[in-house]
């Protein structure tokens, strides 16, 4: 008697174990309408990463999680926060994506190595960024290193976290040195640093001495020493023609007078001339005969054969 119903206590103890088995496992399995919900908003997320709505995109996915856990809702909410330039939720999403398929399949996918690229570069995201403005825009730009110009504002780049050394230079602005503290945010967005450039000395270039223009005396003057040049040369040729051809003949007395006129005319107008270029460089006040504009200068002195006037034009 005793052991029958010992007997009857461990089957209803194994019936009720299967119940309970049983019953936990019916639990565990989404039902079909939780089915079709998560690919509802599996499908949706995909839309809204297409869409370029990726906070949308991580809206979906996440609730398509929430109803059946799998790791590619990991990775899908993982490129949409690497998308949005966030990179530490890009990089907790992607470890839970490969930890999560090695936990379901017993092994790492087979796009575990891009996803580890993807997760360098995420990090790399993770570094300070700072954005540089400054007023007028335009100012070279320097950090930490006064050596190597990084670009001119806006300017916007990424730096290690910790202290750092701003520098702006500008051409008429004075040199801007301050220093900025550089953190990563929670979003990672960049730190603001504005600045309006202070007004300095203006880099001139010395102006060139005004020069006055030429009087009518340096115009007449210089045209006159070119006609006395040219009369003299005349009565030069009358005189070696009146010497060697006309000699003793009757033509001898027209070419001496030509040569007379020549050399009396000619140095008339010569000397009338530099006269006018020294009376233009007086009135002028221009005496350095170290400068080095061009200078006419007045040549008078003997010969043998009476006298000689003349210039001389230098540069």
């Amino acid at each position: 008697m005793n052991s029958t119903m010992a007997a009857r206590r461990w089957m209803a103890l194994l019936v009720g174990a299967a119940l309970l088995v049983s019953a936990t496992t019916a639990s565990a399995q989404p039902s079909d309408e939780a089915l079709t919900t998560a690919r509802a908003l599996y499908t949706e997320g995909e839309q809204r990463f297409a869409a370029q709505d990726y906070r949308g995109a991580i809206d979906a996915f996440t609730r398509a999680n929430a109803i059946i856990e799998h790791p590619r809702n990991h990775y899908n909410i993982a490129k949409s926060y690497e998308r949005l330039g966030d990179g530490a939720a890009c990089v907790a999403s992607y470890e839970r994506y490969l930890d999560g398929h090695r936990e379901r399949e017993g092994q790492f996918p087979v796009d575990a190595l891009d996803v580890r690229a993807s997760i360098a570069r995420c990090k790399l995201e993770m570094r300070p960024r700072v954005r540089v403005t400054s007023r007028p825009a335009g100012a070279n730009v320097y950090i930490d290193d006064e050596s190597v110009l990084l670009g001119q504002t806006p300017f916007e780049s990424s730096v290690g976290p910790g202290k750092h050394t701003l520098f702006l230079e500008m051409p008429g602005y004075e040199r801007l040195v301050v220093s900025f503290n550089a953190e990563t945010s929670a979003a990672n967005q960049p730190t603001v640093l504005d600045y309006t450039l202070v007004a300095g000395p203006a880099d001139t270039q010395p102006m060139p001495p005004e020069t006055a223009g030429m009087s009518w005396k340096g115009y007449l003057g210089i045209g006159a020493i070119g006609l006395g040049l040219g009369l003299g040369v005349g009565g030069f040729v009358a005189g070696q023609q009146a010497a060697d051809l006309y000699n003793d003949t009757d033509d001898f007395e027209t070419a001496s007078l030509i040569e007379g006129i020549g050399y009396i005319g000619g140095g008339a107008l010569l000397a009338t001339g530099v006269l006018l270029v020294i009376l233009e460089a007086t009135d002028s006040g221009d005496t350095d005969v170290t400068s080095p504009a061009a200078r006419l200068l007045p040549v008078v002195g003997p010969t043998p054969g009476g006298a000689v006037v003349g210039a001389n034009l230098r540069w």
